[in-house]
């Protein structure tokens, strides 16, 4: 079976698209265009909605359920996850569990929402952990490093073994094209060392059929946030991004383009990722950045990413 199938029944096909909105969220629940565009999908996650605790409950979309997230101690920030009718029930909000020892959250802290799909509503017979995330951008390699770490503790004290996991959000992360999947010598050395929640998607088999390499068509090299991210998030937790990596985007397309936000101190970005255990990541029959869909391009300085999964 190839590993970009487009055979399989659109009864499981789970579209999923994510959006930094870039604090317009409020204004783009009302443009006719956007509804339009959303309307088509099983999950939304929307980045940086700008919500605060005061309003975050009126923030709806007909037709969906919202679970959120919103930003304490300052504006911006937020994320929203909406899930389709009829797939609401069988989602769940989970809250990851803070061990002792862990630092507190700080101001630059990952802002995420965590749901979990049940095996009922899934032709995969397990779990799926779903992960709405937006990480702040950050100035110092301190400070991004433990944004990471925190994304990565919150990963590890949510997901269970059976558990399939995506990630999706506005990562602020440049991952350059630093590789993500480990090789078996990586994998070996691994050994003990590897999260009890993610044991199983990490093996020498795990990645099989999956391109070692990926394009990112971003002039940015890898950063110290985004290494982190590579090194703890994919190598260290069996994640692999699926940016760059599939027929629908072979070319790596830059999610922020700095002709539409007008900033000219920033280079065009791959930030908005989509990560996924390589089960899935086997399923996933297509992925694209919509940057040449009519109505886009007033919605946000990024471009919307669309996901369609065989689950």
């Amino acid at each position: 079976t190839p590993l970009y199938s487009s055979a399989a029944s659109d009864v499981y096909k789970r579209q999923l698209i994510g959006l930094n909105a870039w604090r317009q969220w409020g204004k783009l629940r009302q443009d006719s265009v956007a509804r339009t565009l959303f309307s088509s999908y099983d999950i939304l996650v929307i980045g940086e909605t700008n919500c605060a605790a005061s309003n975050a409950e009126s923030q709806t979309l007909d037709g969906y359920s919202h679970h959120y997230t919103v930003r304490h101690g300052r504006t911006g920030g937020g994320v929203s996850a909406y899930v389709r009718h009829g797939l609401h029930r069988y989602v769940t909000r989970v809250h990851p569990t803070q061990p002792a020892g862990t630092q507190p959250a700080h101001e630059d802290a990952p802002e995420c929402v965590w749901l979990r799909v049940s095996r009922q509503c899934l032709v995969t017979g397990r779990d799926m952990l779903l992960c709405a995330a937006y990480l702040p951008p950050v100035q110092t390699k301190a400070r991004s490093e433990l944004q990471m770490d925190q994304l990565w503790e919150q990963l590890t004290n949510t997901a269970l073994p059976s558990d399939d996991v995506l990630l999706l959000g506005d990562l602020n992360a440049h991952t350059g094209r630093e590789c993500d999947i480990p090789n078996h010598a990586a994998l070996e050395q691994l050994g003990d060392a590897v999260p009890q929640g993610l044991a199983a998607h990490l093996s020498t088999d795990a990645y099989s059929g999956i391109p070692l390499q990926r394009a990112n068509s971003s002039p940015v090299t890898a950063t110290a946030k985004g290494l982190r991210l590579v090194e703890l998030i994919c190598r260290g937790s069996g994640l692999v991004i699926a940016n760059g990596r599939t027929p629908g985007d072979m070319q790596g397309a830059c999610t922020y383009p700095t002709s539409r936000s007008g900033n000219t101190r920033h280079q065009p970005s791959q930030l908005d990722l989509l990560l996924l255990s390589p089960s899935l990541m086997r399923r996933l029959t297509d992925f694209r950045v919509l940057n040449d869909t009519p109505g886009c391009e007033s919605m946000s300085d990024h471009y919307p990413v669309l996901s369609l999964i065989h689950i």
